[in-house]
């Protein structure tokens, strides 16, 4: 089964996938603003962690079987295109 990394968070039971859509569009600008050519780079990383809870918490919303169905047909279209190592 899909494992999550973050702990489910509180919503209001009338937020909708396309509400969390836009949260993670606005994460994803939050990102963005901190981007700089000077790493180590804690604000963008911690942005990028934001937005990693923001797909986890769309995800969520979806049902398990379905969200490890395209976690398998992900695994696969980028194992063809060569994107994995062999570890």
């Amino acid at each position: 089964m899909f494992k999550y990394n973050f702990p489910a968070i509180k919503t209001n039971h009338d937020h909708s996938p396309y509400q969390q859509a836009l949260k993670i569009i606005d994460e994803s600008d939050e990102m963005i603003a901190e981007l700089s050519d000077d790493p180590p780079n804690q604000k963008f990383d911690l942005e990028a962690m934001d937005l990693y809870h923001a797909l986890e918490t769309y995800f969520r919303m979806q049902k398990p079987e379905y969200v490890e169905k395209l976690k398998e047909k992900t695994t696969f279209k980028n194992t063809e295109r060569g994107y994995y190592g062999d570890s």
